[in-house]
């Protein structure tokens, strides 16, 4: 089984394909919200702050592409120098 990885909902932007299965919890559920391939839109992004979530998750396995991603945009890492996940 892998683990889950946090990451801040700005990483990803709005209208962006998303590379990733995306998770988030909500009142300690753990929850699916965007597969790979799906289109983060506005609507999304209400929801999450309709909620008061700030981040998503990343499952462990795909860590490594998530971080590829990051590094691609050093300028959404709010973590900078990336320290998402460790290669």
């Amino acid at each position: 089984m892998f683990g889950l990885q946090p990451s801040p909902i700005d990483v990803i932007q709005i209208n962006e394909k998303c590379i990733i299965d995306l998770f988030i919890k909500h009142n300690d559920l753990l929850m699916f919200f965007l597969q790979k391939g799906g289109l983060f839109t506005r609507d999304h992004l209400m929801e999450l702050n309709r909620f008061g979530l700030d981040k998503t998750f990343v499952c462990g396995r795909e860590a490594g592409a998530f971080g590829a991603y990051v590094s691609i945009y050093p300028d959404r890492d709010p973590y900078r120098p990336n320290s998402f996940f460790p290669r």
